[in-house]
């Protein structure tokens, strides 16, 4: 089976293979999943963190070999990443892979810090305000626009506990 890697900011993920379908899910930058199956213009897969499933199109993402690897998450609620001499915003909560390999691969240039968070009411409370005053959306995940169980599953991702989508 076949991996692959979100290579742009946010994609998002179909309830079916086509633009016009209901968005049940948003995959963030650097976030891995299994490739169920690929189709000419979509492909179905499962997501690593918590095998949530749906249709994704091929043009936004590249497939990796190795989908275990070293990360770090970005918890800044703004900042830029180079992805292919492109610059785009990094979302928080997305993945920052460490792995030469990997970096290699996606073709990513970067040189930001990002604080270490353990878990603690103070930082817990940090995390959750980041995301104050983000639009309602249906199947978000982002500080763009995000529904209540995205909102959930994103402030645990920072420290390490994976929830289900739904």
């Amino acid at each position: 089976m076949n991996s692959g890697i979100c290579i742009l900011p946010i994609i998002p993920m179909r309830k079916y293979k086509k633009d016009s379908s209901e968005m049940i899910n948003q995959i963030l930058s650097g976030e891995t999943f299994k490739i169920i199956k690929k189709e000419l213009h979509w492909s179905y897969v499962s997501l690593m963190h918590d095998n949530y499933k749906g249709w994704i199109c091929n043009k936004q993402y590249i497939s990796i070999n190795n989908i275990v690897f070293k990360k770090k998450i970005s918890n800044k609620k703004y900042c830029n990443i180079t992805i292919s001499s492109i610059k785009q915003p990094l979302l928080l909560g997305s993945i920052i892979p460490i792995s030469k390999l990997i970096r290699q691969k996606i073709n990513i240039s970067e040189k930001l810090l990002f604080s270490e968070i353990k878990y603690s009411k103070k930082y817990f409370i940090n995390i959750s305000k980041k995301y104050l005053n983000t639009p309602y959306l249906w199947g978000g995940r982002s500080n763009f626009g995000i529904d209540c169980s995205g909102y959930t599953q994103m402030v645990y991702k920072f420290f390490n506990i994976k929830l289900p989508r739904d």
